[in-house]
């Protein structure tokens, strides 16, 4: 009778199963894009990059490209100090679109297309 009562258990008990990394990074990724916007509303991206910049490159490294694409994972990172260092050298508001060219100013415009290989 014990011996049936354990096989019924052990046939119903459900072991938790662990995430697969690409959970675990999807969560993570979570994790990161909402500090990475936090940081960006309370001007903190320096101590935000600071924090981030080491698991930012693991996240990354772990993901085949197919993967980046398809959940839309890029450096926030990088990006943003690059565009922060442009606009402080610049020494006024710039706006950036996704390929990181200025808009705006329009006697570079054309030049940053070329750069980019865009201009036809």
């Amino acid at each position: 009778m014990l011996t049936a009562a354990l096989l019924t258990i052990t046939k119903t008990w459900n072991q938790p199963k662990c995430p697969s990394v690409i959970d675990w990074i999807k969560k993570m990724w979570y994790i990161y894009t909402v500090e990475y916007y936090t940081a960006i509303k309370r001007n903190q991206i320096m101590s935000f990059a600071g924090t981030w910049m080491e698991l930012e490159a693991i996240i990354l490294s772990k993901l085949m490209q197919e993967q980046k694409i398809k959940h839309h994972m890029f450096s926030c990172i990088s990006g943003s100090l690059m565009m922060q260092t442009h606009s402080n050298v610049m020494g006024k508001n710039t706006h950036w679109s996704l390929l990181g060219i200025v808009v705006g100013e329009e006697e570079h415009q054309e030049d940053q297309l070329t750069e980019a290989g865009l201009n036809t």
